[in-house]
């Protein structure tokens, strides 16, 4: 697979799980009865722990499970890498991704990066 094939299968992907996550973050909101417009720091803890990191996990099995383009292992493997990095980190400190201070960046801040960089901006956002 060459690099241009890779990016557009993972963006693919990607796209698709983001609308995936916009269409459960709706139903999760209208279950727990808050707006998703303008939910409070609990809603985000609870919606990202429910909904948006189950999603990440997909994003890693399913961009995981392309073939790495040639030269490109090392920079899908750290791509990969990142976001389990940042699913333990937001797990372990939920109110890091709900509400991101310069002390306490978001979670996926190196996989956001990453992504960019690599042309698969999409597939960074948790």
């Amino acid at each position: 697979m060459t690099k241009k094939q890779f990016v557009k299968e993972a963006h693919a992907i990607c796209y698709s799980l983001s609308k995936k996550q916009v269409r459960q973050m709706e139903a999760f909101a209208r279950r727990h009865g808050f707006d998703i417009g303008e939910p409070g720091q609990r809603e985000l803890e609870q919606v990202n722990a429910a909904v948006v990191m189950p999603i990440v996990e997909e994003k890693i099995e399913e961009i995981g499970a392309l073939p790495a383009p040639k030269g490109g292992n090392g920079k899908v493997g750290k791509i990969l890498e990142s976001m389990e990095h940042g699913i333990h980190r937001a797990e372990a400190h939920p109110d890091w991704l709900a509400e991101p201070t310069k002390a306490h960046p978001d979670p996926f801040t190196k996989t956001i990066e990453l992504t960019a960089a690599y042309g698969i901006w999409i597939c960074g956002q948790a």
